[in-house]
């Protein structure tokens, strides 16, 4: 139904004046051939014009596709498809070093460059390592470096591992350390026999081609025996009254068990590059703290009172190594009124 009859009146009234006005004028004349030709050549060659520019934007718009396209496919080459086919994150901080340790990236074609780090470098020199890369020490040579988590990992001589991420670490040969001081992390490391899960504790791992022997300091593991598995066997390694599990499994997963003391001579060569205590506005208590943790010996404060004057006095500057904890040590209690006994087992304070 229209709506508006004014519409249609107005329609009407155009159409009258449009043939009046065809009347009028008569038929069109014809045009002569030769001006059709050359309407028809003029027509043509427009055309062929058009046709030619469309063509060469078509071109110009597939060679910047086609750059476009190379540049993302060398970009995802780098960046999204790395050789080692796993995650490139940043998952660790190289701390220290001693001799040749060597890196790099697992897996690759080619492999990629070796690069070295040692003590001699900087601090800013100081590398961070990727989800994926596999670090080797080689003879007399050791490296610590920390997991996001703060775990503090160390690698001894002639050992190779790889950091599959942030929280799990395989071990293809070789021994490491592990310092997890936060209960509510834990981190997996892997080895050809089991695989080894901690909550929150200090114990080092021995791969070798005959044997794997996981030595507890502090805490519990768990080992499961083949890998997590469903029908995985499950140990628990754990430490009483400053004394750890030792357990050494063979390939047949037969499981010899002993016992090592926290403070055994056996841990000191996980002091070599532990990084340095840091003494400026650190208190004494936190100094014996850390001493505590590096050694496997217990602090023992004479009394509430001699415990509280350690919390309050603080050094001014310098730092202590993790392998001088024995000379250094009793050189920093001179400058307090507090005295200090080492024990085979604890840090008498008075």
């Amino acid at each position: 139904m229209n709506t508006h009859p004014e519409h249609d009146d107005i329609s009407r009234s155009q159409e009258s004046d449009l043939a009046a006005l065809l009347q009028r004028t008569g038929k069109r004349a014809k045009p002569r051939p030769e001006a059709n030709q050359m309407i028809e050549q003029a027509t043509r060659q427009a055309w062929q014009s058009a046709v030619h520019q469309q063509q060469t934007r078509k071109r110009r718009k597939l060679s910047v596709m086609a750059l476009a396209a190379s540049v993302l496919l060398a970009i995802g080459g780098v960046m999204f498809l790395p050789p080692s086919g796993q995650n490139t994150h940043r998952v660790a901080q190289v701390l220290n070093a001693q001799g040749r340790v060597t890196y790099n990236v697992a897996r690759s074609s080619p492999p990629s460059p070796a690069t070295q780090y040692s003590t001699d470098q900087p601090p800013r020199q100081r590398a961070q390592l990727n989800a994926g890369e596999t670090i080797r020490t080689a003879a007399n040579a050791s490296l610590t470096f920390k997991l996001r988590d703060n775990t503090l990992i160390t690698l001894d001589q002639n050992t190779q591992v790889t950091l599959t991420h942030t929280a799990h670490i395989n071990v293809l040969t070789g021994r490491i350390y592990v310092d997890s001081p936060d209960h509510n992390t834990s981190i997996t490391v892997q080895t050809p026999l089991g695989d080894i899960v901690d909550i929150g504790t200090q114990y080092q791992v021995t791969v070798k081609a005959e044997h794997l022997e996981v030595a507890m300091r502090e805490g519990i593991t768990h080992i499961y025996l083949g890998g997590q598995g469903a029908n995985s066997k499950a140990l628990a390694a754990k430490v009483i009254d400053g004394m750890g599990d030792v357990m050494t499994i063979n390939q047949q997963h037969h499981v010899r068990t002993s016992q090592l003391a926290s403070s055994a001579e056996q841990w000191q060569w996980t002091h070599k590059t532990q990084p340095d205590f840091l003494l400026k506005q650190a208190s004494v208590s936190e100094l014996l703290t850390w001493a505590a943790r590096m050694t496997g010996k217990e602090v023992v404060y004479a009394s509430p009172r001699i415990q509280n004057i350690a919390e309050q006095i603080r050094f001014n500057g310098g730092q202590i190594a993790a392998s001088n904890i024995s000379t250094q040590l009793p050189l920093l209690f001179n400058t307090t009124n507090l005295a200090l006994q080492e024990q085979s087992t604890a840090f008498l304070i008075e």
